[in-house]
């Protein structure tokens, strides 16, 4: 049983019939809240992913694949990526035993922590106008 209905019984139970106890369902509002920092927290994941990726690419000769480095959200996820056609060798390799250097890869795995944490900053400074215009607090 979770904590909050819990604590709630346990009011119900020491007012008993002479008391009486008010309920304000505030889901609507919070679900509106989660979709409009869903995309916030999503293009802070791209913008940090897209700034390791760029550090992770060390062979530069011109900076063109590091310029072209970008990220894009897109519905419930982010990607990360470039346009430049050479890019898969440096990513992957090739078959002539040139080893990847697998920047993408690591801009994303290596960085797990980090995004964690920014999704967890995000939910913990959650605050929303309720229907009566009131800021209210929640999942603190």
């Amino acid at each position: 049983m979770s904590e909050r209905l819990w604590s709630m019984r346990k009011i119900t139970k020491s007012l008993g019939s002479a008391g009486s106890v008010k309920i304000t369902d505030y889901s609507d509002d919070v679900l509106r809240a989660l979709v409009m920092i869903k995309k916030s927290i999503l293009e802070d994941m791209g913008q940090r992913a897209q700034k390791h990726a760029k550090d992770y690419e060390t062979a530069v000769d011109t900076g063109r694949l590091r310029n072209s480095i970008t990220h894009k959200v897109s519905g419930d996820a982010v990607y990360i990526g470039t346009n430049v056609q050479y890019a898969r060798y440096i990513e992957f390799g090739t078959s002539r035993g040139i080893k990847g250097i697998h920047y993408l890869e690591k801009s994303v795995k290596n960085h797990t922590e980090e995004y964690s944490t920014v999704i967890k900053n995000a939910l913990d400074d959650l605050q929303v106008l309720d229907k009566a215009g009131e800021l209210k607090s929640y999942l603190k």
